[in-house]
């Protein structure tokens, strides 16, 4: 796969987060993240876990490719990830797991779809990225997720709003999700320049319908994935105006969840209790109304513009009139 023409970002600014230092907690994590890294004997899985960085993805596809050591210190950020909270055993099978995942979801592919100026390794991909195009696209009108703003941190904001149809299909379902967290992934790299990793999500059950969600199957693969293979990645999860079983549940989770994880999760209902909550993560230029009564990211999510016209990096802003 190779990109025909300018890249979606200028170089230097690809290069800028390539150069960014990894976040070490400690020396001993540093050492554990580079003892992990030695356990991927396989040229491919090293690149695939440097991929995970949206920018050093783009570089690859561009006349200046990045170094062995860029390649390195960017798979280094995604050990580091995997180690977070767990042994160095657990942390090396689900290295393995991510790594697998990426590869048959064709993550690439799903990043590179609506890009016009790709050309890809063989007609099989160009007719994958085809389908993807398509699912992805019809799966977002039925449920719309979509990045638009950021909170005070400069962490971009997932927001992912109660679908309004069954859906098309489990299997796109899961393209919408890594789709979505790939967007959103990707804007806080280029928010941040490489300093932060983190994102914060919105679920917002607002027009809720239990006829309307997905398969139990699909919810559970879709979890699978998001919880074991992109560690690290949230910072906070607001969940809006969720149904009565839903704050059930988690009234009775919630005592035995530990104060770090915890501390992620907020469950909001009602006008005023949002309100109180999102104001104390999200400034009023970066939220939309529903979150805030004087949010400034006003105009309804218009899907065809987000996936084709909305470079991937950035979150969502209104077409122009």
């Amino acid at each position: 796969m190779k990109i025909n023409g300018d890249l979606p970002i200028p170089r230097d600014v690809i290069q800028q987060i390539l150069d960014s230092p990894i976040p070490y907690e400690t020396e001993e994590i540093e050492q554990q993240s580079k003892d992990l890294l030695a356990t991927l004997t396989k040229p491919e899985e090293v690149d695939v876990a440097a991929q995970s960085s949206y920018a050093y993805w783009l570089a690859t596809l561009s006349d200046q490719p990045p170094t062995e050591g860029e390649r390195e210190k960017m798979a280094l950020r995604e050990m580091r990830r995997h180690l977070a909270k767990t042994t160095f055993e657990k942390a090396q099978e689900l290295l393995q797991g991510t790594i697998q995942i990426r590869m048959e979801h064709r993550i690439d592919i799903i990043r590179a779809c609506f890009m016009e100026n790709i050309e890809y390794d063989s007609e099989e991909d160009e007719q994958l990225a085809k389908k993807m195009r398509s699912m992805i696209e019809l799966d977002l009108k039925d449920q719309i997720c979509v990045v638009r703003g950021h909170d005070k941190e400069k962490l971009a904001i997932l927001t992912i709003f109660a679908r309004t149809a069954k859906g098309n299909s489990d299997e796109a379902f899961l393209f919408v999700m890594l789709y979505a967290m790939e967007r959103a992934t990707a804007a806080t790299e280029f928010l941040s320049l490489g300093a932060n990793e983190k994102l914060m999500v919105v679920l917002d059950f607002g027009s809720f319908k239990a006829s309307s969600a997905p398969s139990w199957n699909a919810s559970k693969a879709v979890a699978m994935v998001l919880q074991h293979h992109f560690p690290e990645r949230l910072r906070r999860l607001l969940i809006l105006d969720p149904p009565f079983w839903l704050r059930t549940m988690y009234a009775m989770v919630s005592p035995f969840l530990d104060p770090l994880t915890k501390a992620k999760f907020q469950v909001c209902s009602g006008e005023r209790q949002k309100r109180k909550v999102i104001a104390e993560f999200v400034d009023a230029d970066q939220a939309m109304p529903f979150m805030l009564p004087d949010g400034k990211l006003v105009g309804d999510v218009v899907v065809p513009h987000y996936t084709r016209n909305v470079p991937f990096h950035e979150g969502y802003h209104n077409p122009p009139k």
